[in-house]
């Protein structure tokens, strides 16, 4: 019986489209040399808030995962926005300004940068953001868009400009009531750090936000999958995370909780 687990399993990990939109960690592999994601290059991934207020910056975050396996040299980045009757290009470290500067090698577990872009005021509607990153990875050279995920959408990121912000009664604001934070991390799914989600929930127009990562995730060892943690390394870096945020800004609160899991 365990052998067709394993084989159904197997079978399951070597179909299915290429532009979906679930995420798998590429580099974790049940059976050794049985999965289609593997690449031999970094997880690179570009986001962006579904909808800012015209007027204000738009953050667009990049995010890089497993570096410290697969070196990662980036040469150069480039944004294009388009829009109804419009569009605009960047170039990092040129005429748009971001904690970049390239060539730059990235060699570590995870790594980040939010870059702000000024679109012109009288934009509104859906905006279109491409990126493309240039970089190395063993000497060989790639170009990435949006993400380096063999399972994912090579669309561009879509921005929603709107002429006003949320509506809301007196005394009401907008809250998120579960998120992960890159302390979820595992084999299926993993979050942003705590400042890049303050920042996108302030984009968006969130007074709120409950970080609640997994519990299986929180007992484990950073950098590590399996096991427990007898120090609770994760759930107390993400207590100092968060009172460092929420001391350095007072436009979003975040709030530390965990989504518990009571099986397996």
């Amino acid at each position: 019986m365990l052998v067709w687990f394993v084989f159904i399993g197997i079978a399951l990990m070597m179909v299915g489209s290429r532009k979906a939109h679930a995420y798998a960690e590429t580099h974790y592999r049940f059976v050794p040399g049985a999965s289609r994601l593997f690449r031999p290059v970094p997880e690179i991934y570009w986001d962006a808030p579904f909808r800012v207020t015209r007027g204000e910056s738009l953050p667009l975050v990049v995010i890089v995962k497993d570096a410290h396996r697969f070196p990662l040299t980036i040469d150069a980045v480039s944004v294009t926005a388009k829009w109804r009757g419009g569009s605009r290009s960047w170039s990092l470290g040129d005429d748009l300004s971001a904690e970049l500067s390239f060539p730059m090698q990235v060699r570590t577990p995870f790594f980040y940068s939010i870059i702000e872009i000024e679109l012109p005021e009288d934009v509104s509607g859906v905006v279109r953001l491409d990126v493309s990153m240039t970089a190395r990875v063993d000497r060989k050279q790639y170009t990435f868009g949006v993400s380096s995920h063999a399972g994912f959408s090579d669309e561009p990121l879509s921005v929603y400009i709107a002429d006003e912000p949320l509506p809301s009664l007196p005394g009401w604001s907008y809250a998120e009531t579960q998120t992960h934070s890159w302390h979820t991390a595992d084999q299926v799914e993993f979050g942003a750090p705590p400042e890049v989600i303050a920042r996108m929930a302030q984009a968006v127009g969130l007074r709120w936000v409950f970080i609640t990562d997994h519990s299986f995730d929180l007992v484990v060892s950073p950098g590590r999958w399996f096991g427990i943690d007898p120090e609770q390394t994760r759930w107390r870096q993400l207590e100092r995370e968060i009172k460092e945020i929420n001391a350095a800004q007072a436009v979003v609160t975040l709030i530390r909780g965990e989504e518990v899991s009571c099986g397996s």
